[in-house]
């Protein structure tokens, strides 16, 4: 395969006044931290990543859309504080294993 970055972003809930688990798929997103094990399952295929970076950025901030890094990736993104659009939540993981 090729090397790259996937990257996904959803909301972390839907309005700052409905905050519930199971109302966006990235409500949990603020939890992790380096060295968590994040698992993405895609075509009979489990694909396995360690975060590296948990960071928060500007609205304006782009550039870790456009990283061309030398090693499989995982970039998610959700909004900031939850159910605002002040800032974004910026997780980068490294892959470490395809089962």
């Amino acid at each position: 395969g090729e090397t790259g970055n996937v990257y996904l972003f959803a909301h972390s809930e839907d309005t700052f006044y409905n905050v519930n688990t199971y109302n966006a798929p990235f409500f949990l997103l603020g939890k992790l931290t380096r060295g968590d094990e994040i698992y993405v399952f895609y075509k009979d295929r489990k694909f396995k990543y360690v975060v590296d970076q948990v960071k928060v950025v500007s609205p304006e901030e782009v550039n870790y859309l456009t990283v061309n890094p030398d090693r499989n990736t995982l970039t998610l993104q959700t909004d900031y504080p939850p159910g605002m659009t002040f800032a974004r939540r910026i997780v980068i993981a490294d892959e470490i294993g395809i089962e």
